[in-house]
């Protein structure tokens, strides 16, 4: 979902628990219900000072998408991409020689939690540094007619796919939490461990700010 329009940032505060990433970087974001508890979580990459695309799980995009649109404003545009686009994740200790030997002009050194725009393998598209595998790893961002063709580079370099019950493994050797696993609306955040998304000494007012004081 692209979000954008002047005071997106100061609006997105007021939804979500935490902070927002810097212009070039991405964060988690946690939406809590009134009573504290998990409502739903997003990734957020920042292109600009009130440019946003928040992205979270295909399963729930109808959910997320109301979230955001019940809470529209005059002036802050919501446009749902989500048929445009697809995503490959590409990781593993190897993942930054396979970029290379692809092709690409990206910063293979940007540090976690940060995006470009970047061309792989002749076709251009973004590049987030993150991994839910917990292993050294990007995902490839790009527009549907484009993947077919970089998923056949990606694998022709040499990647093997791997399917969601290894990811699952991986992510929970590292310790990241999944939505509908270990995170859902049974827990608030401070039950779920997510204190560290949870800024209570902000400005703004979100839904469950005071639920959350209390506990």
């Amino acid at each position: 979902f692209n979000v954008s329009g002047d005071g997106a940032a100061e609006w997105l505060r007021g939804l979500i628990t935490g902070g927002l990433p810097k212009v070039g970087r991405m964060n988690l974001a946690y939406f809590a219900d009134s009573r504290g508890r998990i409502l739903t979580e997003m990734s957020v990459m920042r292109h600009g000072e009130d440019h946003f695309t928040l992205i979270t799980a295909a399963t729930a995009q109808w959910h997320d998408f109301e979230i955001l649109r019940n809470a529209l404003i005059d002036g802050i545009t919501l446009t749902d991409h989500t048929t445009e686009y697809s995503t490959l994740i590409v990781c593993g200790p190897d993942s930054r020689a396979l970029f290379t030997t692809l092709g690409t002009d990206a910063d293979l050194n940007a540090p976690w939690l940060s995006h470009q725009k970047a061309t792989v393998a002749g076709m251009e598209c973004a590049l987030a540094r993150v991994s839910f595998a917990g292993e050294l790893g990007w995902e490839i961002h790009a527009p549907v007619a484009h993947v077919a063709a970089l998923y056949k580079a990606v694998t022709d370099a040499g990647a093997k796919p791997f399917g969601m019950w290894a990811l699952n493994s991986l992510r929970i050797e590292k310790g990241y939490r999944a939505w509908k696993g270990d995170l859902s609306t049974d827990y608030t955040l401070f039950e779920g461990g997510l204190d560290r998304f949870v800024k209570l000494d902000k400005l703004q007012d979100f839904t469950g700010k005071a639920a959350l004081q209390a506990e």
